[in-house]
């Protein structure tokens, strides 16, 4: 399957894992429909219906203006605005083939295969009580049975680094995958009516634990990861492509919010037992705890930066028992990343760096998690390494002293003890 294969989109490459940059699939225009709240404090509004991402945070109302007669409108819904919120779910990564093989008819390991890994497999492919409910519901609806066979293809993958078939499959399932997920993508979310709802958002949250393994090119076993081939030395600007639809999840889930409320709470109980923990639910609501003074020093952002609630939830990651049916609480603090955040990642910012960093290592405590095992390992000792070649701790003064101590807790974030409630 070529990268002409009808994908309007999404960039299939054969060699050198990479996302395509999203300004040159699509021509960006300015835009002056932000909400007026944004407009009126000259920040980026993402321009999310009815409420923007900003205005949900800081729990003020968001209003929009009608383009064509300049009135104001709490809720301008709409095909574009849609399209604006889910742009980061369009950079999603194919797998790394050979260069030299091309799949032609053959679509690797066939899907009875994956279906008997994914049936024989099913506690350790989705580490929940209730996937049983998500492979129930792929009977019959394409788009998600093609994110099962995918994610089961990932899975071989990953325990056979050396079967190509495995990686044929992952990359033709993902592939049709993302053809069916960008046409869900284009409907217009009342449309899609509450099933639509549920198979885009369980969709969306599969289709981001295929992006967070690591993919073939880059996969090694646990004992010879190199942090030097991690995003984190690399300067291109796709770099970050893997983390484009953990962050654009949110967007997401705002762009349905008004449509699928009951479908929201379906695909809540699939995940997390409790509701309230929900890493999806308006970050605003989220009690916030004290920042320790150290980080308080160090991390330093302007008000575009919900670096408090950041912290927050760091510190609930750290305090929540490291097993694998509470992974799924880790991504409240990728909720928080907006673009503004991933463009400080981008430019290497030693502040940003150390808390994607300290994510990392909290996160690679769930040892039994095959899907975040390996990039959290190795992203984490990526980022220690580089931050350590900065010497920020031999910095004069009490930011030198405070860098050392920022050092010294990110390395230990691998052994950080929970809570024990």
């Amino acid at each position: 399957m070529d990268s002409g294969a009808g994908f309007q989109v999404f960039s299939l490459r054969s060699e050198n894992h990479r996302v395509r940059e999203y300004k040159r699939r699509r021509e960006h225009k300015k835009t002056k429909l932000g909400c007026i709240a944004c407009r009126a404090k000259k920040v980026k509004c993402d321009e999310t219906r009815p409420v923007c991402l900003r205005c949900s945070r800081n729990k003020r109302e968001c209003v929009y203006e009608t383009p064509e007669d300049g009135s104001e409108s709490d809720h301008a819904g709409g095909q574009a605005s849609a399209a604006q919120t889910t742009a980061g779910l369009s950079s999603l990564a194919a797998p790394t083939l050979d260069p030299s093989f091309s799949p032609g008819s053959d679509n690797g390991t066939d899907d009875a295969q994956l279906w008997q890994n994914l049936q024989q497999y099913e506690a350790e492919l989705f580490q929940m009580k209730n996937s049983s409910t998500i492979i129930a519901f792929s009977q019959g609806n394409s788009l998600l049975n093609h994110v099962l066979l995918a994610l089961s293809a990932c899975h071989l993958r990953q325990q056979t680094p050396g079967s190509v078939q495995h990686r044929i499959a992952e990359h033709f399932q993902q592939s049709e995958a993302l053809h069916e997920f960008q046409q869900a993508l284009d409907t217009p979310r009342q449309d899609l009516g509450e099933q639509g709802v549920s198979v885009l958002i369980l969709s969306a949250i599969l289709l981001g634990q295929i992006t967070f393994a690591l993919p073939a090119s880059e996969t090694a076993d646990d004992e010879h990861l190199d942090p030097r081939s991690s995003w984190v030395f690399d300067q291109g600007d796709s770099q970050l492509g893997w983390l484009d639809l953990q962050v654009g999840l949110h967007s997401l889930i705002a762009s349905v919010a008004p449509y699928g409320g009951p479908a929201l709470d379906f695909v809540s109980s699939i995940f997390i037992q409790d509701r309230e923990d929900t890493w999806w639910g308006a970050q605003g609501e989220r009690p916030l705890r004290a920042m320790p003074s150290t980080w308080a020093h160090v991390l330093h952002f302007d008000n575009e930066i919900p670096v408090h609630s950041q912290a927050s939830a760091l510190l609930d990651l750290r305090d929540t028992q490291p097993v694998a049916p509470n992974v799924f609480k880790a991504l409240i603090f990728l909720g928080d990343i907006d673009q503004n955040f991933r463009q400080l990642l981008n430019t290497k910012d030693e502040r940003a760096l150390w808390m994607l960093g300290y994510w990392f290592g909290l996160l690679s405590r769930f040892e039994d998690v095959w899907w975040t095992r390996q990039r959290a390992r190795r992203d984490h000792q990526a980022i220690l390494m580089w931050l350590q070649q900065l010497n920020l701790g031999g910095r004069p003064g009490p930011q030198g002293q405070a860098w050392q101590a920022m050092m010294h807790e990110l390395e230990l974030a691998p052994r950080a003890a929970w809570r024990v409630p």
